[in-house]
């Protein structure tokens, strides 16, 4: 089959084609590289650099695919000097390659969503029948890319699916800044105490990437009318937990820190909230309400996803990469 995969060299993206050329497929990337890097591009598949802001007609890079994996997003933390590029990749840019898709006769539109798309919720393990309060642009965004699929669907029969990724991690992850996992990792190499912003009580599922993959590329059986899929590791921890999981996994005698509220980290200057938490308690403290844990269910039941990699085994692959 014919596939096009957009934001093709970034983290996600370097780890899925390879997969799929090794099955025969014909591969075409389109990325901006904002953040995918030209040493993620492989043997097999035609690299161009295009911003799907912008470009309407996808035809010179590939004329009618089969399928179409949209990965294509901006990376970082919520601020105003991201919003705007949320905003337009996630409106703009899903609506131009749909609207492309229908008119090229394509038979399934692949659209990576993310946890954030919950938003702020209470439910755990969460299924995808929850609607959460909305928290940030990104997670706006990627639940409206999701409702953008669902309108194509209805509109003019253009076969899609949404899949809500959790916490992917792995080689190649694109930069060490906001992720937990990656950031505590990233402080181990350097002979830093990991620290932990808020009482590290939340739960997260993390997900490795070749999981995430096999997800990807199955997730083409599922129901094509927008459908939403949870795609989760399958392993559930809290931050703190995750913290002295990483310290026995590279077997490091470093410390467990707290953050004081000092030394939080903002997105920018006009953000009112710092970085991965939520509320306040009644004593002033800021926490995490959000557990997202997920439920596989329905990716199970639709198209046999069945996560392999262990979260501890995931945090030694990535380990062991981080030090090559």
């Amino acid at each position: 089959m014919k596939c096009l995969v957009t934001g093709g060299a970034g983290f996600i993206g370097s780890h899925l084609i390879p997969k799929l050329i090794g099955e025969g497929h014909k591969v075409v990337s389109i990325d901006n590289y904002s953040t995918g890097k030209k040493e993620n591009e492989v043997d097999g598949c035609q690299y161009f650099d295009v911003d799907i802001r912008s470009v309407i007609d996808y035809s010179f890079f590939m004329d009618n695919p089969d399928i179409i994996y949209h990965l294509a997003y901006p990376y970082g933390v919520d601020g105003m000097g991201l919003d705007q590029a949320y905003l337009d990749t996630g409106f703009t840019g899903t609506y131009n390659l749909l609207r492309w898709a229908v008119k090229s006769d394509v038979k399934k539109f692949v659209n990576i969503s993310s946890v954030s798309a919950y938003g702020i919720i209470k439910e755990t393990p969460v299924t995808e029948e929850v609607v959460g309060t909305p928290y940030i642009h990104y997670g706006v965004t990627k639940r409206a890319s999701e409702d953008i699929c669902k309108i194509f669907k209805g509109t003019y029969g253009l076969d899609s699916v949404n899949l809500r990724l959790f916490y992917a991690y792995g080689e190649r992850y694109a930069t060490f800044d906001h992720s937990a996992l990656v950031n505590f990792l990233d402080r181990v190499k350097k002979g830093r105490n990991l620290l932990i912003y808020g009482d590290g009580k939340q739960l997260r599922s993390y997900t490795y990437v070749s999981d995430i993959v096999d997800g990807i590329m199955n997730s083409v059986n599922g129901k094509g009318n927008g459908e939403i899929y949870n795609i989760s590791g399958g392993s559930v921890c809290s931050i703190l937990e995750l913290a002295e999981i990483v310290l026995d996994v590279t077997e490091s005698d470093l410390e467990i820190e707290f953050a004081p509220q000092s030394e939080y980290r903002w997105s920018d200057e006009w953000v009112k909230i710092p970085l991965g938490l939520t509320a306040k308690d009644e004593n002033g403290n800021w926490y995490d309400e959000r557990n997202y844990v997920a439920d596989n269910t329905k990716a199970l039941n639709g198209f046999g996803y069945d996560p392999k990699i262990e979260l501890k085994d995931g945090i030694k692959k990535m380990w062991d990469w981080m030090n090559k």
